[in-house]
This record gives structure tokens, sequence and C-alpha cells, in this order.
């Protein structure tokens, strides 16, 4: 409900712009055509890169989901044992966690010896 009242409001925002566009050349008051098509221009390019971070936000929860502890078992059989985890890239055995944040609610299982990410697991 709060993302459609947002979502509103902002369209009515952006609607404005050519409104005052229109209207300031109507009545000769180009300063106001100007602060028109200006407001429009810039809330026109906020939106769409809001677009655009939304579409790559979701495209990196898609890979943290993708990249579970299945996928890595399945991937790298001999790294994924009755004795725990070790890294597919060095073979160390020191895995720790860590919270991504950035509202991902997402850990990140990773290797302390070379670093690399190893799988991703949702925060409970």
């Amino acid at each position: 409900m709060r993302k459609v009242i947002y979502l509103t409001v902002y369209l009515i925002a952006l609607a404005l712009g050519p409104v005052l566009a229109v209207l300031g050349l109507v009545m000769h008051f180009y300063a106001a055509t100007a602060f028109g098509v200006i407001w429009f221009l810039v809330l026109l390019g906020k939106l769409l890169f809001a677009i655009k971070d939304g579409r790559e936000f979701k495209a990196l929860m898609d890979k943290y989901k993708q990249m579970n502890f299945g996928w890595y078992k399945a991937t790298y059989p001999n790294h994924a044992h009755a004795n725990g985890v070790s890294c597919h890239s060095c073979g160390g055995r020191r895995i720790h966690v860590r919270s991504l944040r950035e509202h991902t609610y997402t850990r990140e299982h990773f290797c302390t010896q070379c670093g690399t990410a190893l799988y991703y697991s949702p925060e409970n």
C-alpha cells in the first residue's frame, strides 16, 4: 500500500513539470517553462535510475538464492562432505559467515584464507 501511495505522488509530481512548462509558455512566463522542463527531466531521470537499481537488486538477490549450499554441494562435491565445507579455490577449511546487509537479509559463507565467496544463505 505504501508503494502505491509513493508511486501515485511521484507520478503526480512528474506530471507537474509539463503542466508548468505549458502554463509558462501560455502566460509568457518563461522562467516557469524552464523550471517545468527541468523539474520533469530530473524526476524522469530519478525514476529511470530507480528502475535500473531495482533490476540490479533483483538480479543480485536471484544470484544469492541460486548460489545456496545445495548448489555448492552439487557444483563442488569434493568440497562439501561430512566433516564440513572446504574452499573450492584453495582448499582452505576455515569458512566464516558474514551478513551482507543493505536490505538483502543474506549471509555470505567465505574462505578466510583466500577470501572466495563460496555460497549464500538467508538470515533467519
